[in-house]
């Protein structure tokens, strides 16, 4: 069984009552050509021209007055649901790094050691490395952080900080030290990356310049990378 819409009612009547004005101009040409004498036939006319005015005009009426209840019908379930989409739209923007946000939280400061290098062996030991960064990223984010970036490119779902060479690519962008990590979030829950046997800890032994801060007001840029998805489509029955 075919389950018709509201707005679907509405609209069927009206096509009911316009097929019933057809009818009626129908009706009218089969009765004058009926009648027998042209006196007969203007009578006719005038009576059935009343008649179908009148009745032409009360269903003027009834479509008017359909069409103002359709409309504010329309005006009242359609614009709450426009709105909540819109918010659910900018909610999904803000989760997915793609708006600029604002807000208090840390800042902590990566750079290489100012110690010499005795030798080459020794030497990656005195550097920020790509996974250090991932690991100070994953702890901010275990710890509650709501928006982060680095060097003034935002983490995302799909960002990637790796080394190349003597440099690292965040978001295929290149860094260097030192190294910004701003991140928004509860600022007690955050400086709890600042604890023994975390990895600024371990960068701290290890000879490295590490500082951390509270900050009460962090401005962060959105996302600018690719967001293009080639072969991943939504489940679920979605459109």
């Amino acid at each position: 069984m075919i389950k018709w819409k509201e707005w679907q009612w509405p609209v069927a009547f009206v096509c009911l009552c316009l097929g019933f004005l057809i009818a009626i101009q129908l009706q009218t040409q089969a009765t004058l050509k009926r009648s027998s004498t042209p006196y007969q036939r203007s009578e006719v006319l005038v009576e059935l021209l009343r008649q179908s005015n009148r009745e032409k005009q009360d269903l003027t009426d009834e479509i008017n007055s359909i069409r103002k209840s359709l409309g504010r019908q329309t005006a009242a379930s359609e614009e709450p649901d426009m709105r909540a989409i819109a918010i659910e739209f900018k909610r999904a923007q803000l989760l997915a790094g793609l708006t600029p946000v604002k807000g208090p939280g840390i800042s902590i400061a990566l750079d290489d050691s100012d110690q010499p290098v005795r030798s080459l062996a020794d030497a990656d030991m005195f550097v920020i490395h790509d996974t250090n960064l991932v690991a100070v990223v994953n702890e901010l984010k275990a710890a509650g952080a709501e928006a982060i970036e680095i060097n003034g490119q935002r983490i995302v779902g799909n960002t990637a900080i790796r080394c190349a060479g003597p440099i690292i690519l965040i978001n295929t962008k290149q860094v260097a030290p030192p190294f910004i990590v701003e991140a928004i979030g509860n600022q007690n829950n955050l400086m709890q990356l600042d604890m023994i046997g975390g990895e600024l800890d371990y960068l701290r032994g290890l000879g490295l310049k590490v500082s951390i801060d509270k900050k009460d007001n962090l401005d962060l840029p959105a996302y600018e990378g690719s967001i293009v998805m080639n072969f991943a489509e939504p489940t679920g029955g979605g459109d």
